[in-house]
C-alpha cells in the first residue's frame, strides 16, 4: 500500500477538481499536480484565482493516433445511426480530428449520438460542430452502459 493520506476523488471534471481542492486546502498550502505535457485543463490558473498555489510536473506525455482503419471509416459511413462515448473535452477534439481527416465528420456528426460524462465535455463539443450530445453522470461502467441503453 503506498500510504497516502487526505485522499479526495473528483467528478470526472475539472470543475469538480477546482472545487475539491479549494474546499479541502487552505492557502499556505502548495499542491503538487503531476500531469500529461498535453492537456487542455487551465486548472493552475483557476486555483491561482482562488489563491491556491500548485506546481505542475509534466510527468508524461499524450499524443493522439489521428488514423482511422479502413474497416471502420467504412462502418462509420454505412450504419445508420451511431453511439460514441467520449469521457474528455481534449477526446472530442481529437474525435473531431480524426474524422476530419478522412472527410467524416459531417456525416458522423448529423446521424450519431455522444455520450459525455460531465456538462464542459458536452458544452465543448457542441463548441466545436457536435450536434447530438447526451450527458451520462456515472462513474461505472455498467450502470453507463445501463444508461446508453436507456437513452437511445
Amino acid at each position: 500500500m503506498l500510504s497516502y493520506t487526505n485522499i479526495v476523488q473528483a467528478n470526472n471534471n475539472s470543475n469538480s477538481l477546482h472545487n475539491l481542492i479549494v474546499t479541502n486546502t487552505k492557502k499556505e498550502d502548495l499542491g503538487l499536480w503531476i500531469a500529461a505535457k498535453n492537456r487542455s485543463v487551465e486548472l493552475e490558473k483557476n486555483l491561482l484565482n482562488n489563491n491556491r498555489k500548485i506546481e505542475i510536473i509534466e510527468g508524461y506525455s499524450t499524443q493522439p493516433i489521428l488514423e482511422l482503419p479502413k474497416h471502420l471509416q467504412t462502418d462509420l459511413i454505412d450504419y445508420d445511426f451511431l453511439n460514441l462515448v467520449i469521457f474528455s473535452s481534449r477526446n472530442v477534439s481529437i474525435a473531431k480530428q480524426i474524422l476530419e481527416n478522412y472527410n467524416l465528420f459531417n456525416i458522423v456528426k448529423n446521424k450519431s449520438t455522444l455520450y459525455v460524462n460531465s456538462e464542459n465535455v458536452a458544452n465543448r463539443a457542441e463548441s466545436i460542430g457536435w450536434i447530438n450530445t447526451k450527458i451520462i453522470k456515472k462513474n461505472f461502467t455498467k450502470e453507463f452502459l445501463d444508461n446508453i441503453i436507456k437513452l437511445s
